[in-house]
């Protein structure tokens, strides 16, 4: 039987062809924050907000679902767990179903209890089809 993700993976690769990953780039793969540590035509390095760190080549990485989150320039500090999970629960990209998802597992590595019950608070609120408030 064929996998019925194959279709979309190969749409995602053929729409991110040239994108050419920079180091220093910040990037939501899935819903998990990463940056590139190092890029070249032989792959691309990256280290994730977990500390997981992981290398692959330039075509598996486009054809990840990849968001570029253009937060910070070079010297510039990381963006916060808060932050990142702000930009992605007020996305409109994304269906509120799927944002919901995936912010209740962003909400289970939460640095703090207090940022895992404002992440998770999102989350109920998407999956109850209303709009995120911030409050912190």
């Amino acid at each position: 039987m064929a996998d019925l993700r194959t279709p979309i993976f190969a749409s995602v690769a053929r729409a991110q062809a040239s994108f050419d990953p920079d180091p220093g780039d910040a990037l939501l793969i899935g819903a998990r924050q990463a940056y590139v540590t190092a890029s070249g035509p032989s792959g691309v390095a990256l280290h994730f907000d977990d500390g997981m760190t992981e290398t692959q080549p330039l075509e598996a990485f486009r054809g990840r679902a990849l968001t570029s989150l253009r937060l910070r320039e070079p010297g510039d500090p990381s963006p916060t767990f808060i932050d990142t999970a702000w930009a992605l629960a007020k996305s409109n990209s994304v269906p509120a179903g799927v944002r919901a998802t995936q912010l209740a597992k962003m909400a289970a590595r939460a640095p703090t209890p207090e940022q895992a019950t404002e992440v998770r608070a999102w989350s109920v609120a998407l999956a109850n089809g209303k709009a995120p408030v911030r409050t912190a």
